[in-house]
């Protein structure tokens, strides 16, 4: 099976209702606020959970708008980045900031095109905050959902390419959208028959043969039980009507109802309204139109006041499109894990995901291999006087731009080499020890590093050759308390900071 001919209707209404009873609390869901979603999945890119939660709390305490950040200089902002790795996030966050100053008022936009036209923002991160902080309908596809569609679905494409990125995301939009009707009723375009069957005309162009024929075969299906769901739910008000199917739906599957018919198994059901489950819950009285309608803001009042209702034993009635975002996170994060085993028997999808019933948990995701990293050989000195340490900023291009490091070579010197380097920039060496290796590892290249601390002379006299030497070298001296609070050092030289005191 693959991505497009999943029925998605069952999976999501299960997936959200543990999501309710399981959800991570994380310091940027309590205040689901634009610029603190915007703020944690920039970090939360390339790190981990766990190690962002600090970085999170210091960088809103010292920068908590957007308009702050705009107004911030770059040592500051850098500085309250160190040890987050991958800078060039923070420099776009600071020109996102501008941005959003000088052309929306100060407010990040809500609109899901409108985001992608900041620095830094994917279609990932744009539809994370368009539907946590902003609730719209739009999905938010990274390597964890990949992971639980691919599994569950059992569709065995290769989720490092791009185009299998793009159909994960067509399909879960696709599927927002019945969603995004359930909740607020029809939208103009999906009311209006014949500009629907032209719009899917023009898409059915697009597709191979095969695909386009199944697309067809699914129209009509969904045409026949939309024209029963009419039936079904004629005393209803229109604005209600879908809102109302909904209930219906989660209400059957709470009774066990099964919602995909045998005869449309393996078609695309994306949009096919739940006719069977409003027929089975016709004389369950359902909520108005108005109580219906999800609240466009707060996800963090939505889990909670659903989360309550469900340990009432009442079902959601919506699916807010935030939440389910953050259940295909947490669900990837805590269950259907990257590294090792998944842990099946705490899965919603237990029942219904194919890698697990197929036996190819060990096998789905498909994913190809990485390009092996580039290793580098390096030598670090901590340069010292005992009251200052030398330090230099790396090149305005390439990695790690613009950023202050401590002085290293792209080669394992000896301790006599080291000597003499020190000496050929005018300076006198009193002690010099050897430090332990370290290796930081890039998505790209790997150091290994080799370190040397050298206490030099304080003053020393200087050659106009060795002088011209040091200004190649652009070192600068600055005390502990200064490379602390000014300046900002890449993790990648953790290993080698505390040798500094």
């Amino acid at each position: 099976m693959t991505f497009e001919e999943f029925d998605y209707s069952r999976a999501g209404i299960l997936l959200y209702r543990w999501f309710l009873n399981n959800a991570r609390k994380l310091p940027w869901r309590s205040d689901p606020a634009p610029y603190h979603i915007w703020i944690s999945e920039i970090m939360l890119q390339q790190t981990r959970v766990e190690a962002v939660k600090p970085y999170y709390a210091r960088f809103l305490a010292a920068l908590p708008t957007s308009a702050a950040l705009a107004a911030c200089p770059e040592e500051t902002y850098l500085k309250l980045w160190e040890g987050l790795g991958y800078y060039s996030r923070v420099r776009n966050l600071h020109k996102a900031a501008q941005q959003i100053d000088a052309q929306y008022g100060g407010a990040l936009p809500s609109d899901f095109d409108e985001l992608l036209k900041l620095p830094g923002i994917g279609r990932y991160t744009a539809g994370a905050i368009a539907s946590i902080a902003y609730g719209k309908y739009e999905p938010a596809v990274d390597g964890n959902v990949l992971r639980i569609l691919a599994r569950l679905t059992g569709d065995d494409a290769d989720i490092q390419l791009q185009q299998t990125k793009d159909r994960a995301e067509r399909v879960l939009r696709a599927y927002y959208r019945t969603l995004k009707e359930a909740a607020e009723g029809p939208s103009a375009e999906s009311a209006m028959p014949a500009s629907r069957q032209e719009a899917e005309a023009a898409n059915l162009e697009q597709m191979p043969g095969d695909q386009a024929a199944s697309a067809q075969s699914k129209e009509t299906q969904v045409v026949e039980a939309e024209s029963s769901a009419d039936t079904v739910t004629e005393s209803i008000e229109p604005a209600g009507r879908l809102a109302a199917e909904a209930v219906c739906s989660m209400r059957a599957v709470s009774a066990g109802i099964e919602l995909a018919s045998a005869n449309t198994a393996g078609i695309t059901n994306l949009e096919q309204p739940i006719a069977q489950a409003a027929t089975s819950a016709a004389d369950t009285p359902v909520l108005s139109a108005e109580a219906l309608k999800p609240p466009q803001r707060s996800s963090a009042a939505v889990l909670q006041q659903q989360a309550e209702a469900l340990s009432r034993g009442e079902e959601p009635a919506f699916l807010h499109p935030g939440l389910l975002n953050q259940a295909m996170m947490d669900l990837g994060a805590t269950v259907c894990v990257p590294n090792g085993e998944p842990l099946c028997h705490r899965c919603p999808w237990e029942g219904l995901c194919t890698a697990r019933r197929e036996g190819l948990t060990g096998i789905l995701p498909v994913r190809s291999k990485k390009a092996a990293r580039k290793i580098e050989e390096r030598t670090v000195l901590i340069l010292s006087d005992g009251k200052r340490a030398a330090i230099r900023k790396r090149p305005a291009r390439g990695l790690l731009a613009d950023l202050w490091e401590l002085p290293n070579y792209l080669q394992l010197l000896t301790r006599e080499e080291v000597v003499s380097y020190v000496q050929a920039m005018g300076f006198s060496p009193i002690r010099i020890a050897e430090l332990p290796p370290a290796k930081h590892i890039f998505s790209h290249v790997e150091w290994h590093m080799t370190g040397w601390q050298v206490l030099i002379e304080e003053e020393a006299f200087a050659s106009e050759e060795q002088l011209d030497l040091r200004k190649k070298e652009k070192l600068q001296f600055c005390s502990l308390a200064e490379i602390q609070s000014d300046y900002a050092i890449p993790s990648a030289f953790s290993a080698y900071l505390p040798y500094l005191r």
